[in-house]
């Protein structure tokens, strides 16, 4: 039996995404973002195949990642440290496989002053005060501590140590400049911080360090200068 009928040519649509700055390649003709292109080809039957080439450009993504750091601190991002001030291009692939940038930028925040008022306290009565005013700089909310002395005695061979009541204050400072090697005198003319330091005697000695509480003519002129 012999089927008698028209051969009827076929159509399609291909839509293909780049990248900026790239091109497609199809049926050997370079085609790039925004090219709509119709090409004849022969199909199955040998009748006409037309396609629609459609190029379109794919999204890129930026990024602006800012941070701060303390002063003197550096952040360190994918494995590379930025100091305050830097500016840094971080690429990679993002979804559609374009480039992803990360822009990191650095700054540093304002260094943090203050002011300290003191009162001192009675003997073992708990009526001194440390007020601390006219803060300025840095971010908020802001922590004092008496803890980390250490972290400001680099570069320092000898501390001289006034700021009583010296109950509280001496043995801190005493052990941070053991921590540090750092010779240590004082004014104090309390009895509880020499038996306090006395204790420290032989770890002092094993920092080779000189641990003088009580230091000067009389601790009354030294007390009201301080």
């Amino acid at each position: 039996m012999t089927v008698l009928g028209d051969l009827l040519p076929s159509s399609s649509a291909l839509q293909v995404g780049v990248c900026p700055g790239e091109t497609v390649v199809y049926q050997g003709s370079t085609l790039t973002a925004g090219t709509v292109q119709l090409f004849t080809l022969n199909n199955a039957v040998g009748c006409d195949s037309m396609v629609t080439v459609t190029v379109f450009q794919k999204n890129v993504s930026t990024h602006v990642l800012a941070v701060s750091v303390c002063p003197g601190s550096t952040y360190i991002y994918d494995g590379t440290t930025l100091a305050p001030g830097d500016s840094k291009d971080f690429h990679y692939s993002n979804w559609e496989s374009c480039d992803s940038t990360v822009t990191v930028t650095v700054s540093e925040y304002p260094k943090t002053i203050f002011g300290l008022n003191s009162a001192p306290s009675c003997s073992n009565t708990p009526t001194g005060i440390l007020e601390v005013t006219g803060i300025s700089g840095g971010p908020a909310p802001f922590r004092f501590s008496l803890d980390n002395i250490g972290q400001n005695l680099d570069d320092i061979s000898v501390v001289i140590h006034c700021a009583g009541p010296f109950e509280f204050t001496a043995l801190q400072m005493a052990k941070a400049c053991i921590d540090k090697g750092v010779h240590y005198i004082d004014i104090t003319g309390e009895i509880t911080v020499f038996e306090s330091l006395q204790k420290l005697d032989a770890a002092a000695k094993a920092a080779n360090i000189m641990l003088m509480p009580g230091a000067g003519f009389d601790v009354v002129p030294t007390d009201c200068l301080a």
